[in-house]
């Protein structure tokens, strides 16, 4: 195959992708990776569809676009939120949060304790600001 033909599809292809929404994408990924997990898990030889299986072809694509239609709605969820970014947390991170939780629980029981008794000049456990608490300790 000549350069020219080669770089004449590959501009075909571009034009093609270029007007292809997100959901057409989807749609056509998550059909292909229905119907290529039955093969992949060895349910069914590589070879074409037949016409008897057309009705288990048009099952697999339908629940490929019910699942194409929820992962967009949780894009669409996702924007409307705000676009959060990912937070990964370390193993430390993870173990300091809980050693302050318990911390915090602990301070909890105490307070209840001391208020039980009339160790207290107060009538219930104070409780840290929650929106100071997460702008100090997950930020």
């Amino acid at each position: 195959m000549s350069e020219k033909p080669r770089k004449y599809k590959s501009e075909i292809i571009d034009r093609i992708r270029k007007r292809t929404t997100l959901k057409t994408r989807l749609k056509v990924l998550n059909q292909m990776g229905f119907i290529d997990l039955i093969t992949e898990l060895g349910y069914r030889e590589e070879k074409m569809w037949t016409d008897e299986e057309d009705p288990l072809l048009q099952k697999l694509c339908d629940l490929a676009d019910i699942h194409t239609d929820r992962c967009l709605k949780n894009v669409k969820e996702w924007k409307d939120d705000g676009s959060p970014k990912e937070k990964i947390f370390t193993e430390d991170q993870v173990l300091k949060l809980l050693d302050e939780c318990w911390e915090a629980a602990d301070d909890y029981r105490d307070q209840i304790e001391r208020i039980a008794s009339g160790r207290s000049n107060f009538d219930k456990p104070t409780l840290p600001d929650k929106e100071e608490w997460i702008k100090e300790n997950l930020n």
